[in-house]
């Protein structure tokens, strides 16, 4: 799958916002991607990253995950199939804290 490269800063932010508007494979040159997942998408590996509500409902969604946004490999959100989507409430580092910010997006 083709990945667009978008930006935090700059002209490429515009590419970064409409990609994850779009639920559109992209990355940044940095830590944040977000990425189509046709065959569902496992927390495997992942649980650790996060905690309580927050890993229930990865673990809750497994397989019906149409878009996950990652920071640093956790994700930090996703969209399920049926088009509802789920922020990550916990915090993180200052970047993944800001990557955050673009969540609103989805």
């Amino acid at each position: 799958m083709a990945s667009k490269l978008g930006a935090i800063r700059g002209a490429g932010r515009s590419v970064l916002v409409e990609a994850l508007k779009n639920h559109e494979n992209v990355h940044t040159s940095g830590a944040l991607r977000g990425v189509k997942t046709p065959d569902g998408y496992s927390h495997t590996g992942w649980s650790s990253q996060l905690a309580g509500p927050d890993a229930d409902a990865l673990k809750a969604a497994e397989g019906r995950i149409a878009y996950v946004v990652t920071s640093y490999a956790t994700p930090i959100a996703w969209v399920m199939r049926d088009g509802t989507v789920y922020r990550v409430s916990q915090r993180f580092s200052v970047t993944t804290s800001k990557h955050q910010g673009f969540l609103y997006h989805l």
